[in-house]
């Protein structure tokens, strides 16, 4: 049992033939798994049958989604290098184009002369970030902007083509053909592990060190204090 397609999807681990090999991927980190299932909710989950060896692989997987009140929210299937494939591409390409661009959009504002607090405050602290986000998962990227000023809607949707270029999506396809579905990653990934993770232990640091974080630090428990969070 899998909650990750990544390591038998890569090939990093090959499992014996005489078993049952399936996946129940819950579509949610981890911790918020719990949460839901202690509210009497779920997350939604991917499930795969990599191997059945038993003929009752695919209701057992169903059972560990039902027992952990996926089912509650929706199943789905997809094949276990699928899962790893969308995790990846997630994570290399949108996740980090975001995080990118969070920090550009605030080195520009305050090479503008602003407050750097105010970006972090209006970004992050508020909560409002987070409430667009539920609005798009209930809405629609786009129907949740009607949400939004008249003002909002047109400077978002006239202004969002200028930051589409054939460069950007030039790094995203070769993220997703080299990196993750011809499997440079998971061979870089695996070198890394094996080495200590040392590289992983420099970016965090770096992250940390980076404006953006360094203001957040600061910004974020006072407005949580404020909010009497």
């Amino acid at each position: 049992m899998w909650a990750s397609g990544y390591n038998v999807g890569f090939g990093v681990i090959v499992p014996p033939p005489d078993i049952d090999v399936v996946l129940v991927a819950p579509r949610m980190i981890g911790t918020e798994v719990r949460t839901l299932f202690e509210r009497g909710k779920g997350a939604m989950a991917q499930i795969a049958v990599h191997q059945d060896a038993s003929g009752h692989a695919r209701e057992r997987a169903m059972a560990i989604a039902h027992g952990i009140g996926a089912t509650r929210a929706g199943v789905f299937e997809a094949p276990f290098r699928v899962e790893a494939d969308l995790d990846l591409f997630m994570e290399q390409v949108v996740w980090a184009s975001l995080s990118a661009m969070f920090r550009t959009w605030m080195e520009v504002w305050v090479e503008a002369g602003y407050d750097p607090d105010l970006f972090v405050l209006e970004m992050f602290a508020t909560g409002e970030t987070g409430e667009i986000f539920e609005l798009i998962r209930k809405e629609g990227f786009f129907r949740q902007l009607w949400h939004h000023s008249t003002t909002s809607q047109y400077g978002t949707i006239s202004r969002a083509p200028l930051f589409v270029s054939e460069d950007v999506k030039r790094t995203a396809r070769g993220l997703l053909e080299r990196d993750i579905k011809g499997g440079a990653f998971a061979r870089e990934w695996s070198v890394e592990q094996a080495g200590g993770s040392e590289t992983l232990v420099q970016l965090k640091a770096e992250a940390l060190e980076s404006q953006l974080s360094t203001v957040m630090d600061v910004v974020l428990p006072l407005a949580r204090q404020a909010h009497g969070a």
